[in-house]
């Protein structure tokens, strides 16, 4: 149906009309992607911290069952050639809480565990002390050390005031 003015022409359609329906259209569909977009970001936020939170708990299930040995204190010189330099650490181990034929190997080992990481510091320079060094040294204690037990292994080995001079 067409409008007419007084004179009974036709006036033309408006141009507007159908370009602002379009605009409508066009605006609701990018409403709905960017709802549709925040809604999956969040679920996969969520999904991520609900991991996140499930792998903490386990966690802190196997620490609770880890049982530590404090092997004391280590003061060692290093290798470094150009100036004489020492370190100085704590050392616990971790291991199965549970394993008690484990817990009663370890103590009565403590001596020959601690010359293993004795000899192993005594090759190291104070450059090796750095985050990824210490990472590489635990590992290789974890090695040579469980290299001396027959009935279970050490799974941690945990550093408390490390100083390097």
């Amino acid at each position: 149906m067409s409008k007419k003015n007084s004179n009974g022409n036709e006036l033309e359609k408006e141009k507007g009309g159908s370009s602002k329906l379009v605009l409508i259209i066009v605006t609701a569909i990018v409403i709905f992607a960017l709802i549709t977009g925040a809604v999956f970001v969040g679920y996969t936020v969520a999904t991520k911290q609900a991991g996140k939170n499930n792998s903490g708990a386990s966690e802190s299930n196997l620490l609770e069952k880890e049982a530590t040995l404090d092997l004391k204190e280590f003061l060692v010189n290093l290798s470094d050639e150009e100036k004489s330099k020492f370190v100085k650490v704590n050392i616990f181990l971790g291991s199965d809480g549970k394993n008690k034929k484990l817990q009663k190997e370890l103590t009565a080992k403590v001596p020959q565990i601690r010359d293993c990481i004795n000899k192993i510091l005594r090759t190291k320079k104070s450059t090796d002390f750095t985050t990824e060094g210490e990472a590489l040294l635990k590992e290789e204690i974890i090695v040579k050390a469980n290299e001396l037990l027959n009935n279970g292994k050490i799974a941690n080995v945990y550093f408390t005031d490390l100083i390097v001079q």
